[in-house]
């Protein structure tokens, strides 16, 4: 096995584990917490390797560069807050269920349009996804135990296919 396929494995098994740690996270934590944990360990480790270029550019050049050390402190600040949870990225959460409701909504108007004027399994489909958006979630905003339950399964399903993931990157290096 060459070098390169060698590397595009371990590529392959890290995402895979990174996919079922995710998943993990989603379904014991909640949305909101692994959003947290998740963007404010990206941004520790983005600031601190902007830090560490500073640091390297004064070192090689003598002098350091006021964007970038300030992007280092705003984004490990940041990391930190979210990591703790002092400040909270949840309320993405709420805008994608309210934008995935009216989405549905529209998706139900067009489907309708779509079946008199210009095909009939195309316009049931589409209705039926629409009609399918909006019960879940009108049901994920007013059953508060529903939200929660609801992403539990995503998470046992995102670590479901990191697993396949994984296994699909082994079985195939053969």
């Amino acid at each position: 096995m060459s070098k390169k396929s060698n590397n595009q494995l371990v590529i392959n098994v890290l995402e895979g584990i990174i996919i079922i740690v995710l998943g993990i996270l989603i379904a014991v934590c909640g949305i909101d917490a692994t959003v947290n944990i998740y963007f404010g360990v990206l941004a520790i480790v983005l600031g601190a390797a902007a830090a560490g270029f500073s640091i390297y550019l004064l070192v090689k050049e003598g002098a350091m560069p006021l964007g970038i050390t300030l992007l280092s402190g705003a984004l490990i600040a940041l990391g930190i807050s979210l990591f703790t949870g002092y400040v909270s990225l949840g309320v993405f959460i709420s805008i994608l269920v309210i934008t995935l409701l009216g989405v549905g909504a529209a998706l139900v108007v067009y489907g309708v349009y779509f079946l008199v004027k210009v095909n009939k399994l195309g316009g049931l489909i589409q209705i039926i996804v629409g009609v399918a958006l909006v019960a879940l979630t009108v049901v994920y905003i007013t059953v508060p135990d529903f939200a929660k339950y609801f992403w539990i399964i995503v998470g046992i399903l995102i670590a479901v296919y990191g697993a396949f993931s994984v296994i699909f990157a082994i079985v195939n290096k053969k």
